[in-house]
C-alpha cells in the first residue's frame, strides 16, 4: 500500500512557474513536500503539485483512493495519470474494512 505522509513542517507550498511551451501559456503550480512510504524501510521524499495553495494537504497520513486505479488492456491494475488521482486520508480509506480488521488477529 502506498502511504503518503505530510509532516507538520510540510504544511506549506512553494510556488513555481512552468514556462510557456508552444501555444500553452505559463502555468503557476504550488509544490508541497511529502514522504512516500512504499513498505519496509523505503521512504521517498517527493513533491505534490497543486493548482492553488489552498489545496495543500494538512499534516497527516494519506493514500490513493480506489478511483485512482484502472484496469489495463491485459487485465492488470495500473495507476491513472497523475491529474486523475485522488488522495484521501488513510483513516477514510480503511473505514469500510474496520469491522473485518477488528475480528482478525495479526
Amino acid at each position: 500500500m502506498l502511504v503518503i505522509e505530510v509532516a507538520p513542517e510540510d504544511v506549506k507550498t512553494e510556488t513555481r512557474i512552468i514556462p510557456a511551451s508552444g501555444e500553452r501559456p505559463p502555468r503557476t503550480v504550488h509544490d508541497q513536500t511529502v514522504l512516500f512510504r512504499l513498505g519496509g524501510r523505503s521512504i521517498i521524499e517527493s513533491r505534490l503539485s497543486h493548482d492553488s495553495p489552498d489545496l495543500k494537504l494538512a499534516a497527516g497520513i494519506y493514500t490513493l483512493d480506489g478511483s485512482s486505479y484502472q484496469i489495463n488492456n491485459y487485465g492488470g491494475v495500473e495507476l491513472k495519470k497523475g491529474y486523475l488521482q485522488t488522495i484521501i486520508p488513510l483513516a477514510k480509506a480503511i473505514q469500510p474494512f474496520m469491522a473485518q480488521l477488528k475480528m482478525k488477529e495479526f
